[in-house]
């Protein structure tokens, strides 16, 4: 991709995160991404920012805006206090007992590649929600060109997060897992709506009484121009909300 090509509110996000963090950004078209955009974080070993992007889903702005903050969050933290978020071994094993005893029928190895998925998604979201929330809010206040974008994203990701609220979920995956997996789709859903002025799209989330769970995940949220980040903090807060906070591994970033 020409970095040219990008909205001048796209490079002025991406020039922070170079200047942030000292290493530069390179872009790549990726067809076979099952997501929008992913960002490898540069490290001494790697200097380099690598965005990649889905071709032909139209302007890849917002998602390399957001992926980019999220990095910026990261190098906003001192050294010692960046992090990346694994899992228990002992948890996922039990995730794995569990399949096998709700899914008997799937064959062994289905049931252990299930399992891994599932405990690897739930790590997954519990690191990205409350820091991805707070960055679509820092996008939507400080690049307002970025809006239209934004938008569309989030409202076609909620129709996604809202297949979880299935009935028959219940009896095919971990209750603890569902359970956190549910409320923090109804934060997302309730910040979506704040943040667009479109109360219906938190509606499915009211009606599965999810409500109070969705907003007190919000409420332990840090002002998103705050000039001392604690992302590790908010996280382990968010995982005790949700009664998995023995499931965390910290470790180093680099």
């Amino acid at each position: 991709m020409n970095p040219s090509k990008l909205f001048p509110e796209t490079r002025e996000i991406v020039e922070q995160l170079q200047a942030l963090s000292g290493y530069p950004v390179s872009y790549f078209e990726d067809g076979s991404l099952r997501t929008n955009a992913t960002l490898q974080i540069g490290t001494p070993a790697n200097p380099v920012h690598l965005i990649r992007y889905q071709p032909g889903r139209g302007s890849p702005d917002y998602w390399i805006a957001f992926e980019a903050g999220n990095a910026i969050r990261l190098f906003r933290h001192q050294a010692e206090r960046r992090f990346r978020l694994s899992g228990s071994s002992a948890y996922r094993d039990q995730v794995a007992r569990d399949i096998a005893s709700l899914q008997p029928d799937l064959p062994a190895e289905q049931q252990r590649g299930l399992a891994q998925f599932l405990f690897d998604s739930l790590m997954l979201q519990v690191r990205s929600m409350p820091i991805g929330i707070l960055v679509d809010q820092w996008i939507y206040h400080r690049y307002p060109t970025l809006r239209s974008l934004q938008a569309e994203a989030l409202r076609a990701q909620l129709p996604i997060n809202e297949t979880a609220l299935a009935p028959q979920h219940a009896k095919r995956f971990p209750a603890i897992m569902l359970k956190a997996n549910r409320a923090m789709n109804s934060a997302f859903a309730i910040a979506a709506s704040e943040l667009l002025r479109e109360p219906h799209l938190a509606v499915p989330y009211r009606a599965a009484g999810l409500e109070r769970i969705g907003l007190d995940l919000l409420a332990e949220l840090p002002d998103p121009d705050a000039e001392i980040l604690d992302d590790r903090a908010l996280i382990t807060v968010w995982a005790e909300r949700l009664g998995i906070t023995p499931w965390l591994v910290w470790l180093p970033f680099e």
